[in-house]
């Protein structure tokens, strides 16, 4: 079986690269704590982290990096949307008076994301951002997100696998992003 590679594993991680600078240059001596949103953040998550230390020990990037999970969901089994989002794992450890960054390897109606920002705001962050590796503008439906650091923006793209994302619970750790077909 065939598949139509989206974005290559050398696009994908010099993406990486420059949104880990971003981040770097953005917290420059501060603490942050890096909010993955689970299951398909991780392999995006575990890069951007890396180069990340990577920045802060080459240059005065943050102070610290952190990693904390959260696991919510808005669809049930069959992929049908619920309406709702349902928190199924918090973070673990308070991250009161730190800059939150919540990491998600895509951005499509931004209905989670809003929900995950207001949720973490209520815990005394310092400030919350959002990273996300892929928006497809052309599916939001929650014009108050901000997204603000971004690897990918394209319209009209398809179902994704590849680099955390599934098709059917398989292929996320294809190291480039493909079209399902």
């Amino acid at each position: 079986m065939t598949s139509t590679v989206i974005f290559s594993e050398e696009e994908i991680q010099a993406r990486v690269r420059i949104i880990a600078a971003q981040i770097n240059n953005d917290f420059r001596g501060e603490q942050i704590v890096l909010v993955g949103l689970l299951n398909g953040c991780v392999l995006f998550l575990a890069d951007l982290a890396r180069e990340i230390e990577r920045g802060r020990s080459a240059y005065e990037g943050v102070r610290s990096c952190t990693i904390e999970f959260m696991r919510v969901s808005s669809y049930d089994e069959a992929q049908e949307s619920r309406g709702r989002v349902n928190i199924e794992m918090d973070v673990q450890k308070s991250p009161k008076g730190k800059h939150v960054i919540i990491v998600d390897e895509v951005a499509e109606t931004l209905l989670t994301t809003r929900f995950v920002v207001q949720h973490l705001r209520m815990k005394s962050p310092a400030s919350v951002r959002v990273c996300v590796l892929i928006t497809k503008p052309d599916r939001h439906k929650c014009a108050e997100v901000k997204l603000d650091y971004v690897g990918f923006s394209q319209r009209h793209l398809p179902f994704l696998k590849g680099y955390g994302m599934d098709d059917g619970g398989t292929q996320r750790g294809l190291p480039y992003i493909a079209a399902c077909e």
